[in-house]
């Protein structure tokens, strides 16, 4: 092979490879972009992902929120039952006092009515005694009933 021809392979081959390479970086390039583009998607996509769990998280909060209130109330709740029991059984107790009481007073006031039937016969009588000695009693009388 002469020398001149040498060389025309040779930049040939230089040529062929300069091309090559030039379409290697080419499609290095469009990869390099691509991946650019993957990545920005992906980092898109990772945003929303955290704000999705940010999202997640704050409702959580709200939930624990909730939850705390309605475990507070149900307590206040548990409260006022037990302070319900407690005066009802109190009103029950009174209950029971003002039926003693009323009973008792029905007992005395029976006893009342007898002591007043009694003493509306000693009224009588003492009626029929002072009304029936039209003299007024003398102090002998008086004496002698005293000694009787």
């Amino acid at each position: 092979m002469p020398s001149g021809q040498g060389f025309a392979v040779s930049h040939h081959r230089g040529a062929a490879l300069a091309e090559e390479s030039g379409r290697s970086s080419d499609e290095i390039l469009g990869k390099v972009a691509a991946m650019r583009s993957v990545t920005g998607e992906a980092i898109s996509a990772i945003a929303e992902i955290n704000g999705t769990i940010n999202r997640i998280a704050d409702l959580q909060l709200s939930i624990t929120s909730a939850v705390d209130e309605q475990t507070a109330v149900t307590a206040e709740i548990g409260r006022s039952m037990e302070l319900v029991k407690a005066s009802a059984a109190t009103i029950g107790g009174n209950v029971d006092a003002v039926a003693r009481a009323a009973q008792d007073t029905a007992a005395v006031s029976g006893l009342v009515e007898t002591a007043a039937a009694g003493l509306e016969v000693v009224a009588s009588t003492l009626s029929t005694v002072i009304g029936g000695s039209h003299d007024a009693p003398t102090a002998s009388a008086h004496a002698t009933r005293s000694d009787a």
